[in-house]
């Protein structure tokens, strides 16, 4: 959509290139560019159990998310929607775009949180519309189990809603962010039908890392590489290839027994409340659970891939392509130019 017949990146291996306009920049490409995925891979794919995305800032460690999924019951898999959930409202005005507002259900934080953005107060415009909350798992790496991925493909009011949106007024700034507006499609389209399976992987497991720092431990599966520093990206691989370690993963029921969304909820007057009209959902919720502390235990501390002594110590630094005169310290500063530049 917008590169030349003869472009480069045409011919790397790898690379799937789709009919979205180049022209849709930020404010719509990344969510015609993830469905125009989903609907390649499903095709192109037909054994797969799970569908992936992942961020181009993100460093996954390949034997880890194999052990990862595999980990997943396999009566789990087909309708798994797995990642590190987060929680959002979709506040919808006829004629407008989209809006999200955060939420978290988590005690103590969820009315917080509500009570920050005015939710309650939004919600009640005459006109809006507001659903929620949803969870959705987010950008940096996300697996979807095959079913879950077809329906998405087939819904037609999903594509409806992708055309609505290249159309509708957005400030010149602002843009749809894809992995909420996936996770709201799946709660207002496709999640009253079919019984989806929350998988949360989130950071205390010592698996996956969103975070500004560089410390880590030898279980990593998932780094998101926020400050674009893109020679972490290198060291991780070679650490790992090094030193990692193979923790035994299982899964256990969250909330309580497992049920994820009985019923939308909102906060209204510093209690959480149903909103009028929002149906309740069958879907599971689990969380995954680290089956052996052996590799915590072995690492102690989080290992602090930004100290140069210690690579040096672990036999990192002999490995990585640091060009002559460039001291290891100023090149692990080095920025991804192009990342730092679309994250703005």
């Amino acid at each position: 959509g917008g590169l030349p017949v003869d472009a480069p990146e045409r011919s790397e291996p790898g690379v799937l290139c789709t009919d979205v306009p180049a022209v849709l920049g930020r404010r719509m490409g990344p969510v015609r560019s993830l469905m125009a995925w989903l609907s390649h891979a499903i095709a192109t794919f037909p054994n797969a159990h799970f569908i992936g995305k992942a961020d181009d800032d993100v460093y996954l460690h390949p034997p880890a998310i194999i052990r990862l999924l595999e980990s997943v019951p396999v009566g789990m898999r087909k309708h798994a929607y797995l990642g590190y959930h987060n929680w959002y409202h979709t506040l919808y005005e006829p004629g407008r775009q989209f809006q999200f507002t955060t939420y978290s259900p988590q005690r103590g934080y969820s009315n917080m949180a509500a009570r920050r953005t005015g939710l309650a107060k939004r919600c009640s415009v005459p006109n809006v519309t507001c659903h929620g909350p949803f969870p959705y798992a987010c950008g940096p790496f996300f697996a979807i189990g095959r079913r879950l991925v077809q329906a998405l493909a087939a819904n037609e009011g999903i594509r409806a809603e992708m055309d609505s949106l290249s159309v509708l007024p957005m400030p010149a700034k602002e843009f749809v962010v894809e992995d909420v507006w996936l996770g709201s499609v799946l709660w207002r389209h496709v999640g009253s039908r079919l019984p989806l399976t929350l998988l949360s992987v989130h950071g205390w497991d010592s698996l996956y890392y969103d975070t500004h720092g560089f410390r880590v431990h030898r279980q990593l599966a998932i780094y998101h590489n926020r400050h674009k520093f893109i020679n972490r990206l290198v060291v991780l691989a070679h650490f790992l290839e090094l030193h990692s370690c193979k923790a035994p993963l299982g899964w256990e029921a969250a909330n309580n027994g497992g049920d994820c969304c009985p019923a939308g909820v909102a906060a209204v007057g510093g209690r959480l409340s149903p909103p009028s009209g929002e149906p309740a959902h069958p879907w599971q919720a689990w969380r995954l659970k680290v089956l052996s502390t052996r590799c915590l235990q072995e690492d102690g501390t989080a290992v602090n891939l930004g100290n140069v002594s210690l690579l040096r110590e672990l036999g990192v630094e002999a490995r990585l392509p640091v060009p002559t005169g460039l001291s290891t310290e100023t090149w692990l500063k080095e920025r991804d130019s192009e990342s730092a530049v679309r994250e703005r």
